[in-house]
């Protein structure tokens, strides 16, 4: 890992995935994937106070994510009943007009609809491009 100021490669791992030293407040790079067992690239040991901030930093890291991934299970939700309901292959325009007009509580967008069919291959299929129906 190389240390740049206050830019580490820290920062790019992805929430949730923490180095030891991250996850405790004991300062050591023994075990430590990130600074690869290298106390001299370590930002924790060379800046203590910094090591607060990137916590801070990955813990609201984790929220955002947790909070995206929930609301991505509530349009996947709302996107089953709506196919289940209808019981046919359905346009994405139009199973995110019935889904925002039937489920205001669930925020969303056209292209967050559509994001949410075409990646979860494990609820929905596409007919031909543009429809989509349950697995």
């Amino acid at each position: 890992m190389k240390y740049r100021g206050f830019v580490t490669d820290f920062d790019f791992v992805p929430p949730g995935i923490q180095p030891n030293c991250m996850a405790s407040d004991r300062f050591t790079t023994e075990g430590c994937a990130v600074c690869e067992d290298d106390e001299l690239s370590c930002p924790c040991l060379i800046e203590p106070d910094y090591c607060s901030y990137l916590r801070e930093r990955w813990e609201h890291r984790w929220l955002i994510a947790e909070e995206r991934r929930k609301q991505g299970e509530k349009i996947a939700d709302a996107i089953k009943t709506v196919l289940g309901e209808m019981g046919l292959p359905l346009h994405w325009q139009v199973i995110t007009r019935i889904v925002v007009s039937r489920f205001p509580e669930v925020t969303t967008s056209e292209n967050y609809v559509y994001a949410v069919l075409c990646l979860r291959k494990d609820l929905f299929t596409t007919v031909e491009p543009g429809v989509y129906d349950l697995v």
